[in-house]
């Protein structure tokens, strides 16, 4: 999925669901908020592929076409 489609399927899930949820590693992980770190950026790496960022509790991963998708979770 590209990260514009990741990011309306979580505004889908949310007030429901109160969050998008997904598994990693057998953890369940909840997604409160996430967007799109730069459109126009694109890394070379497999989509799924987990990236740093420097804040605590968020993670970012690699979408179709290397856009990367920043997540808030509990």
């Amino acid at each position: 999925m590209s990260s514009s489609e990741i990011v309306q399927l979580s505004k889908a899930c949310n007030p429901r669901n109160k969050g998008a949820m997904t598994d990693l590693n057998g953890f369940q992980l909840k997604f409160m908020e996430i967007e799109i770190v730069d459109s126009e950026a694109q890394v070379k790496k497999a989509p799924g592929t987990l990236v740093l960022l420097e804040e605590p509790g968020e993670i970012a991963v690699v979408c179709k076409y290397g856009q990367i998708l920043k997540a808030n979770i509990i």
